[in-house]
């Protein structure tokens, strides 16, 4: 989705819990999920990896980094098998909040909160019941509020059907133009006269899209056009893999880290000459 702008490294290690279930229950009802993944990450994975590896960024200020470690893991992806937990949740942008701990001798922290140099990773819930797809979308949108903000901003009582990593997570892999121009993956054609015969490529393949700002629209609304042929594992803009063509989102206002951004697609007609 990236274009190769957003690289990942890393490794998966599979490890038991040191204890069982009932020994991470705090509050006499449900296992918490901090300690639980604290005991894992220092007594199984420390001993296995050296998580200094994963201290290479610096956080400065929101959506302000530098590549310098400072003694902080940048990313732990902490998926639990089975339910562990409850049965309502699939995932969270943290690793359980509480204190932050040492690994690799005291050197290294982690961090379990979310936030401005106040975490380390994300939580996912996977069982049975739910398919690795699913679980795999999950990922996404936790890692997606890292890159984008806490609020789920396609939420609320006018929500719609459509693509975005911030959608809910069992949609979320397919990160809409709006986003990827925000997180300056892609550059969006600004559409500014009348055009004819134009050739959009493959959105999610190319990272072509187009972008319209009607005239007598409000300051920040947008209609984003994207080509969706299906061609990529990623372009999940649809579960129908036969759902392809031109794909219209309409942005009503900017984005400031709450719900007041109206994504979705067109509900009127519009025609469009497509060759």
């Amino acid at each position: 989705m990236s274009l190769g702008s957003y690289n990942v490294t890393g490794e998966v290690i599979y490890v038991e819990t040191p204890q069982n279930k009932n020994s991470y229950i705090i509050s006499g009802s449900y296992p918490d999920r901090y300690l639980a993944t604290k005991d894992v990450l220092i007594n199984k994975v420390d001993p296995v990896i050296n998580f200094a590896t994963y201290d290479n960024w610096t956080t400065t200020s929101d959506y302000t980094h530098i590549n310098q470690p400072d003694s902080v893991v940048d990313m732990i992806v902490m998926i639990w098998r089975g339910l562990v937990f409850a049965n309502w949740w699939s995932g969270e942008a943290s690793l359980g909040y509480g204190n932050l701990y040492n690994v690799e001798n005291g050197t290294i922290k982690i961090k379990a909160g979310y936030g401005n140099n106040a975490g380390s990773g994300v939580t996912i819930h996977y069982w049975e019941e739910r398919p690795l797809e699913y679980t795999s979308h999950s990922t996404v949108h936790e890692i997606g509020h890292w890159l984008l903000g806490s609020a789920h901003p396609y939420g609320g009582p006018n929500d719609h059907g459509f693509w975005g990593i911030m959608r809910h997570s069992n949609d979320g892999i397919c990160a809409n133009t709006q986003e990827r121009e925000r997180l300056g993956w892609i550059t969006p054609t600004l559409i500014t006269s009348d055009v004819l015969n134009v050739t959009i490529s493959d959105y999610i393949t190319t990272g072509a899209a187009f972008k319209f700002h009607p005239s007598n629209g409000y300051t920040n609304e947008y209609f984003y056009f994207e080509n969706h042929q299906k061609l990529s594992v990623f372009d999940y803009a649809t579960r129908n893999d036969n759902d392809k063509g031109i794909f219209v989102l309409h942005q009503q206002d900017i984005y400031n880290g709450s719900n007041n951004i109206r994504c979705k697609t067109s509900k009127w007609s519009m025609e469009l000459d497509i060759k």
